[in-house]
C-alpha cells in the first residue's frame, strides 16, 4: 500500500516537472489566439493576492481556465481581476490631479505646485500661495513625480484573490483566449514556360498585434471557420495535453485533423513578438499539372476576357493536401528567367480532390462583345431570346475561350450553332476555338418560364 502511495507521489512529480514552462499558442483564422502555458506561481499562505503577468493586452478574461497540478484541493482562486491601466505620461498625469508635482522648465526653471490641469496643451499648478502658473508643453523639459501612482503597471496582469490552505510552490495549467492575433496561408506559384505545371509553396504568414510577446511556444494554427459565440468556449485541458504532446521533432508544419478543421502543428518552437509579422513555410515546393483558361462572362464584363489557371488539388495532380484559405499569386520566368508577377487570387478551405480556379486577370488581345438579335413573346409567363456572342482573337496563335451564360428561371437552349459543354440549374457553358488574328462567333436561342 504505502509503495503504491509512493509511486503515485513520484509520478505526479514527474509529470509537473514534465509539464513546468510549456507553452502552446494556437492561432485561428478569425483575429483569436489560444494560449496554453504551465507556470510556477508563489502564493501566500491562507488569504492573499497572486499576480499572473506577462498576459495580452487583447486578453478575453471571461475565457481564463486554471488547473492546479498537485493537490488542487487546497488552492482555491477566489476572484480574478485583469488590470490593464498601463503606464504613460498621460495616465501618470490623470492620477496626480489635485496632487503636488514638480516640472523642471527652460523659462522659469524648477516649480512645484497642485496640478490642476494638463489635459491640453498646458500644464496648470496652484502654489501653495493660492496663485495660479500656467505652463506649456513645450517649456517643459522633465517632469517629476514623487512616485508611480497606484493602479498603474508597467505590464497587464490577472490578479488572483487566492486561498491558500497547502504549500506555497505551485504549478498550474492556465488557458485563455486573445484577439489581435490572427494568420492566413500564402501561396507562390511559378508557371513553366508551356503553362502547364505550377511549382507552388506555402507560407503561413502570422499578425501578432495581442500586446504580448509568445516566447518559445509550440505554435499551432487551425483552418476553419470556428463559430465565435459571447462567450467563446476554451478546449478542455486533457485535449490541449493532446495536442501538444501529439507531434514529432521536425521543421515543417504537420497537419492533421482536429474536429471539423484542420491542425498545422509547427515542428519547432517559435518565438512570436508583439507587433510582428512572421511567416513560416508549411508546404515545400511541389510541381502541379494545371490548366489555362480563357473565360468570357458578359453578364459579369460585357468586353473582357478572363484569363484562368485551373488545378485539382489531388495527388495525381501533384498536391493533395488540405489547404488553407489564402492568396495565391502567380509568377512566370521572362525570356531573360526574371520573374515577373501575374497576378494572385484568393482560395477558400480546400479539401483534398477539391478543384481550385484562380483568377490570374485580363487577356489584353482577347476581346468578346454580346448583343441580343431577338426576342418574342410565348405566353403569358414565357419568351425566347436570341444572342450572338462575337470574339476577336488579336494573338498569333489560336486559343478557345469558354463562353458562360446565367440564367433564372426555368429555361432550356433551343438553338446552338456550337454545342452545349455543361449546363446546370443556372448557367450553361460553350467553347469557342478563335483562330489566330481572326474571331468566332457563338449564336443561341433560350425559352424562359417564370
Amino acid at each position: 500500500m504505502i509503495r503504491k502511495v509512493f509511486e503515485k507521489i513520484v509520478l505526479l512529480l514527474a509529470c509537473s516537472s514534465a509539464l513546468s514552462g510549456q507553452k502552446a499558442l494556437t492561432i485561428y483564422n478569425n483575429n483569436l489566439g489560444l494560449v496554453y502555458e504551465v507556470r510556477q506561481i508563489d502564493v501566500p499562505a491562507g488569504l492573499g493576492q497572486v499576480v499572473f503577468s506577462d498576459v495580452p493586452a487583447q486578453i478575453k478574461p471571461a475565457s481564463v481556465q486554471i488547473n492546479v497540478l498537485k493537490s488542487p484541493s487546497t488552492l482555491k482562486i477566489l476572484s480574478q481581476n485583469f488590470e490593464y491601466d498601463l503606464v504613460d505620461g498621460g495616465r501618470i498625469f490623470q492620477k496626480y490631479l489635485d496632487q503636488k508635482i514638480g516640472l523642471e522648465t527652460r523659462s522659469r526653471g524648477n516649480v512645484q505646485g497642485v496640478l490642476l490641469n494638463a489635459a491640453g496643451a498646458n500644464v496648470v499648478l496652484k502654489n501653495d500661495d493660492g496663485s495660479i502658473q500656467v505652463i506649456t508643453r513645450t517649456d517643459i523639459v522633465t517632469t517629476i513625480f514623487p512616485r508611480l501612482p497606484q493602479g498603474l503597471r508597467t505590464t497587464p496582469a490577472l490578479i488572483w484573490e487566492t486561498e491558500n490552505k497547502g504549500a506555497k510552490r505551485r504549478a498550474v495549467e492556465i488557458s485563455y483566449l486573445t484577439t489581435g492575433i490572427g494568420w492566413q496561408a500564402e501561396y507562390v506559384g511559378v508557371l513553366n514556360a508551356a503553362e502547364d505545371r505550377l511549382k507552388m509553396n506555402g507560407w503561413v504568414s502570422i499578425n501578432n498585434n495581442s500586446g504580448a510577446t509568445f516566447e518559445n511556444v509550440k505554435l499551432k494554427v487551425v483552418a476553419g471557420d470556428v463559430n465565435i459565440a459571447k462567450r467563446a468556449p476554451v478546449p478542455q485541458m486533457s485535449q490541449m495535453h493532446q495536442l501538444s504532446r501529439a507531434a514529432d521533432a521536425g521543421t515543417a508544419f504537420q497537419e492533421k485533423t482536429f474536429f471539423e478543421y484542420h491542425l498545422y502543428t509547427l515542428q519547432r518552437k517559435e518565438t512570436l513578438k508583439d507587433r510582428q509579422n512572421k511567416q513560416v513555410t508549411f508546404i515545400a515546393e511541389s510541381s502541379t499539372a494545371v490548366k489555362k483558361l480563357y473565360i468570357y462572362q458578359p453578364q459579369v464584363d460585357a468586353k473582357r476576357v478572363k484569363v484562368k489557371i485551373e488545378l485539382k488539388n489531388d495527388k495525381a495532380s501533384g498536391l493533395g493536401l488540405p489547404l488553407p484559405a489564402g492568396t495565391v499569386r502567380l509568377y512566370k520566368a521572362d525570356a531573360d528567367q526574371a520573374k515577373l508577377f501575374l497576378g494572385e487570387d484568393r482560395i477558400a478551405h480546400t479539401p483534398s480532390d477539391e478543384e481550385i480556379s484562380l483568377t490570374v486577370g485580363n487577356a489584353f488581345d482577347i476581346v468578346g462583345e454580346r448583343v441580343q438579335t431577338g426576342q418574342r413573346k410565348l405566353g403569358k409567363r414565357k419568351r425566347e431570346s436570341t444572342y450572338k456572342i462575337s470574339l476577336r482573337n488579336h494573338k498569333k496563335t489560336p486559343v478557345q475561350v469558354r463562353v458562360i451564360e446565367n440564367f433564372r428561371g426555368d429555361w432550356s437552349i433551343s438553338t446552338t450553332t456550337l454545342p452545349v459543354l455543361e449546363k446546370t440549374a443556372e448557367k450553361a457553358k460553350w467553347n469557342v476555338d478563335i483562330p489566330a488574328s481572326g474571331k468566332a462567333d457563338l449564336q443561341f436561342t433560350v425559352v424562359q418560364r417564370w
